[in-house]
């Protein structure tokens, strides 16, 4: 509608490029242009792995001079990868090695996060390929690499060194002798940082659990050079309410034992997201009264790469295992009520739950990047695809009822998705008083048009409070009886 408030007579189709799993993705070449020079750029033809099993997923310069650059390719579904080193002057090319990532850097060397010990951390490679020099290790993750300063021999990286689900600041020399941390690691934590081009100053962001504030620092220091935001006048805010730390399960859980409960279960994405809710309309609600969890399944990052990868090849199987797991274990609880636990998710997290929103349902549709990367092809992995698809049955079964919401104009997950699922939801006949389904017009991924965020969020909490309503025996007739399927000539 492109932002008109009233819908126009024709609608308008907007064809875009979108490869799915097992068909022909668009060749990618590798060219360099002088911008001094107005000639046409120059072709590089590097012969690593034929055009149509070939990603280049990243680029960068490795040497001050710019007289190399290097390449990081790989096959479509990720177990091939290649690192080549092109002369700039002479075109020449050559494989320096064969595995993993990232960020190009200045001197003959660069610093790549890999995963190959089973964690992710970081090593300074020589351009030529010689092995590398371990920078960080052990049982913990880098999660970004903030800032190298070659001037001084630093890295500056965020990492999970205290918890996968915190966050803190660390520097490390590039011989890797010598590590310090630029923050308080005795106290559980979330940090991130914004360094200047030469790595003497930074800002440094402190995001929970309590409140968030923002300092301007320099690394020569301990004290802040000033404050930018400590929120204070927040602070004196909320100075007149009660608040309560969110439990993990390795925290005492301080809760009203006369009191019940019930419970919403929050899937959001695979592998590199974890998130409580943070929402308050869901966990603070007194008319809701429902305990919101995030649970970290088998598939999700910042546990090691094998905790990462376990999913591969069977999506969604493990995850959702996890979650009913999880489940089940929360049902036990004195607080809890058994018998209204809910689950919701967005886009990856959809698929993995019954009150789904912009749901992935069969991983054929969705893009070939992504899904081949963990699923591999069609053609070798038949059995894992179909395995993997939405079934009726858990709707058919589920006590309560289920809400799919789904933008027309997502270009991530298409809304075919969610467009096939109802189809057989109804085809299976399902109650309709058990489905509800909602469509946002032309809304994207992020339901950011006509309001549709507030309006998803207003609706979501309406089902919630219906569902906290719900009595066993309260059915209508329809979900008392299925609906006779025509026969299908």
């Amino acid at each position: 509608m492109d932002g008109q408030r009233v819908a126009p007579t024709y609608p308008k189709e907007i064809r875009t490029k979108y490869t799915k799993p097992g068909e022909k993705i668009p060749a990618v070449t590798f060219h360099l242009i002088e911008v001094n020079n107005k000639s046409a750029p120059r072709k590089k033809d590097i012969q690593t792995l034929t055009q149509d099993n070939l990603i280049i997923s990243e680029v960068a310069w490795v040497t001050e001079n710019h007289e190399h650059v290097i390449l990081r390719m790989q096959n479509r579904v990720r177990d091939t990868e290649k690192f080549v080193l092109v002369d700039v002057k002479s075109g020449n090319a050559q494989v320096v090695r064969e595995r993993d990532d990232v960020p190009g850097l200045s001197t003959p060397s660069y610093v790549d996060i890999s995963d190959h010990s089973g964690w992710s951390h970081i090593y300074l490679y020589q351009v030529s390929g010689s092995e590398p020099i371990t920078l960080t290790s052990s049982n913990w993750e880098i999660t970004a690499i903030h800032s190298i300063d070659s001037k001084r021999g630093l890295i500056h990286y965020q990492s999970t060194e205290r918890d996968s689900t915190e966050r803190h600041i660390f520097t490390v020399s590039l011989d890797g002798k010598t590590k310090e941390p630029l923050v308080d690691i005795a106290k559980e934590s979330y940090y991130s940082a914004s360094f200047s081009p030469g790595g003497e100053y930074y800002i440094l962001s402190y995001a929970g659990p309590n409140l968030p504030w923002q300092e301007l620092c320099c690394i020569n220091s301990d004290t802040p050079i000033r404050v930018i935001n400590d929120n204070a006048s927040l602070k004196g805010k909320l100075s007149a309410y009660s608040s309560q730390k969110s439990p993990g399960l390795h925290s005492s859980t301080q809760m009203d034992t006369n009191s019940t409960f019930w419970s919403v279960y929050r899937q959001i994405s695979k592998t590199f997201r974890q998130r409580v809710d943070i929402r308050a309309y869901l966990g603070s609600d007194p008319e809701l009264e429902y305990i919101v969890v995030s649970v970290d399944n088998r598939g999700t990052g910042y546990k090691g790469r094998r905790f990462r990868t376990m999913a591969a090849g069977q999506l969604g199987k493990l995850e959702a295992e996890d979650q009913v797991w999880a489940a089940r274990e929360y049902a036990k609880r004195h607080y809890v009520d058994a018998e209204k636990i809910a689950i919701w998710g967005w886009s990856y997290g959809g698929y993995d739950t019954l009150l789904a929103k912009f749901p992935i349902t069969d991983w054929r549709f969705y893009n070939s990047v992504y899904t081949e990367r963990h699923m591999k092809f069609l053609t070798t992995n038949r059995e894992g695809y179909n395995t993997a698809i939405i079934r009726t049955s858990g709707f058919q079964n589920v006590a309560g009822g289920f809400l799919i919401q789904h933008g027309t104009g997502d270009a991530n997950v298409h809304f075919q998705h969610a467009a096939a699922l109802v189809d057989a939801l109804v085809y299976e006949g399902v109650s309709p008083e058990k489905m509800r389904v909602q469509w946002f017009t032309d809304s994207n991924h992020n339901l950011d048009f006509h309001e549709a965020t507030s309006f998803l969020h207003k609706q979501l909490s309406k089902a919630l409070y219906e569902e906290k309503g719900r009595t066993p025996a309260g059915q209508h007739q329809w979900s008392r009886r299925r609906v006779k399927r025509r026969s299908v000539l």
